[in-house]
């Protein structure tokens, strides 16, 4: 609201803003020459004529023309302000908009990223899987090879209770071998070892029994929780399973047909300190297997002491008979493979 000011003392300033007719009138009292203010800002001077010289009169229209300005002012700032605030909020609208996509552009990324890692870590995964089934894996036969054996011993012999204890290694090899590539060539030879190892993995009656090929021609089936009478059964079908399958062998001397000699070895975890002992027990079982004529089986328990077990005669119905197989005397070398 516009209030009084004192007039200037001097009125010659103000007095050249009027022409000179009319400058005893201002001091008269017949024109009113005023500062004028609106919220304490100084707008300039009203100039105007009042009859008879009312004070009330000069008071009343300046403060008018003081509301006056001062709304015009305020509307013209609330106005300003409006549009200034609009304008931010457009800007920053704008703005958020922006980040709004990016961060939508980036979430979309970071979970393409997070799907092309969990593909990259299934395959890692898959092929890691694969690479050890392929380290476990012959690649001739696809049985366990022999670090898998290794591996499967060892897991057997740390929970002993959850097998009962008792674990029977079936060592097998395939007789006169060399002679059979010789005579028919290492491609036949691995046809022949592919057929024995099919026999031996019909043979594993249970997931936890093991088929492996040891090497060469040797192979060995791990049985665990197995007696002697139930491992000699399981190692009787295959041997007669090989000799059903009837693969050629002209220059055997056992028989006209490729067959195998097989060693039992049964012990229990407590008595055998290592399942290498037990496997030692095995080969010695297939030594005597072979140096008493072949294509038989024999067995060997470990227990409070080291039990030989004689060897059980061929089936009647086996017609497959040693031909001129004489056993090897004590302190021979081993019998040829």
């Amino acid at each position: 609201m516009g209030r009084q000011r004192p007039a200037p003392e001097e009125v010659f300033p103000l007095g050249q803003l009027l022409p000179s007719a009319l400058q005893h009138e201002l001091r008269s009292e017949l024109l009113v020459f005023q500062p004028l203010l609106a919220s304490d800002r100084e707008l300039g001077y009203v100039l105007f004529e009042q009859e008879g010289g009312s004070a009330l009169a000069s008071d009343w229209l300046r403060n008018e023309i003081s509301r006056t300005l001062e709304a015009m002012f305020s509307t013209r700032a609330l106005r300003d302000y409006a549009a200034n605030l609009e304008h931010l909020v457009a800007t920053r609208t704008v703005e958020l908009a922006a980040r709004s996509a990016e961060l939508v552009a980036r979430s979309e990324q970071l979970e393409s990223e997070v799907r092309t890692r969990r593909v990259t870590e299934e395959q890692l995964h898959h092929a890691v899987g694969e690479l050890r089934r392929m380290a476990l894996r012959d690649g001739l036969t696809q049985l366990a090879n022999r670090a898998c054996l290794s591996e499967h011993l060892t897991s057997l012999w740390q929970q002993p209770t959850r097998h009962g204890g008792t674990i029977a290694l079936v060592m097998i090899d395939v007789d006169l071998f060399k002679a059979y590539n010789d005579r028919y060539g290492h491609l036949r030879g691995d046809e022949a070892l592919r057929e024995v190892a099919a026999r031996l993995a019909e043979a594993a009656r249970s997931p936890e029994d093991l088929a492996c090929r040891f090497g060469g021609e040797e192979f060995v089936l791990a049985l665990p929780d197995t007696d002697l009478d139930t491992a000699r059964s399981v190692a009787e079908r295959f041997r007669a399973a090989v000799a059903t399958a009837a693969i050629p062998h002209e220059t055997s001397t056992v028989a006209p047909v490729v067959t195998v000699s097989i060693g039992i070895a049964v012990a229990s975890t407590r008595d055998a300190a290592d399942p290498w002992t037990l496997l030692e027990l095995a080969d010695r079982a297939l030594y005597q297997a072979k140096a008493q004529g072949r294509n038989q089986i024999c067995s060997l328990v470990l227990g409070a002491t080291e039990t030989p077990v004689v060897p059980s005669p061929r089936a009647p119905e086996d017609t497959l008979t040693p031909i001129g197989a004489v056993p090897a005397p004590p302190g021979d070398e081993s019998p040829p493979r």
